[in-house]
């Protein structure tokens, strides 16, 4: 819906509304929950990638929601326990509401795993080798979501353009 928005196609606020209150309600229910208590009364944390991209989709229509609000700030405490691309969507949420503090933080939380060739301009994201077939561990689409994050927060810098130049030589047909 956001992207027919962006296309200059009519979609009633209403809906958008209901969009992403709908993904919000149902994100403990298919992900999982966020917080539960142990029988000592200790709070634990579970999320991961797909928790952060609803998170994501749900902001890109302008969500309020105290409990977004409130996951947000958990995923963004224990940001340690995301990979480079649950990180990136985290950036990208907090830069669409505003906060780029913690979206300036992520960013440099994820440039820790930059790597560069200076002979041949590239930048590239050093992916986990675990894992790479699920979504969140796929190296073209971690890097993608990374450029994103440079577009929006540092669109001056030189390694976009050596992301850019990494992600067309790595596209897959």
């Amino acid at each position: 819906l956001n992207i027919a928005q962006q296309a200059s196609i009519q979609v009633d606020p209403k809906v958008m509304a209901r969009a992403a209150s709908y993904i919000l309600n149902n994100l403990e229910h298919d992900y999982g929950k966020f917080e539960w208590n142990d029988k000592k009364g200790k709070t634990h944390y579970s999320f991961g990638t797909g928790h952060a991209y609803a998170c994501y989709v749900a902001s890109l229509s302008g969500s309020k929601d105290p409990r977004m609000n409130k996951w947000l700030d958990i995923m963004f405490t224990h940001r340690d326990r995301l990979n480079n691309y649950g990180k990136a969507l985290l950036c990208l949420t907090y830069h669409k509401s505003g906060n780029l503090g913690k979206a300036t933080t992520l960013l440099q939380n994820i440039e820790q795993y930059l790597k560069q060739d200076d002979e041949v301009q590239l930048a590239w994201l050093d992916t986990p080798s675990k894992g790479w077939w699920r979504w969140f561990n796929n190296d073209v689409e971690t890097n993608a979501w990374f450029l994103q994050c440079y577009n929006a927060l540092k669109p001056k810098d030189e390694k976009p353009r050596r992301l850019v130049k990494w992600l067309l030589t790595n596209r897959r047909h």
